[in-house]
């Protein structure tokens, strides 16, 4: 299964669409009992004013329904040192790689 992107421009962002996409994901996170190998982690694109939201395989796979919500696409994982941690246990961002 491969990771997932959802990129929101800086309009997006003022109308508060990332905090609907984190507490949405938050909740099917929670409810699936909080794997330890879903997560969410953020970026923002130097020079774009977008912003990035990656899902880890796993989160992919408990979320697609609001992931497609998002019109998400298929990505590579991210480099560990550009993105930061939103949703998911403190080890997914040390072990970005193995998710």
């Amino acid at each position: 299964m491969p990771w997932s992107i959802v990129k929101m421009t800086d309009r997006d962002i003022s109308d508060k669409q990332d905090t609907k996409l984190q507490l949405q994901f938050e909740t099917i996170y929670s409810d699936a009992g909080a794997p330890a190998t879903a997560a969410m982690f953020g970026k923002l694109i130097t020079g774009e004013n977008d912003h990035a939201f990656y899902f880890s395989p796993r989160a992919t796979d408990i979320a697609r329904e609001i992931l497609a919500e998002y019109s998400a696409e298929e990505c590579a994982a991210p480099n560990p040192d550009a993105v930061y941690l939103l949703v998911g246990k403190d080890e997914a961002s040390r072990n970005l790689s193995n998710l």
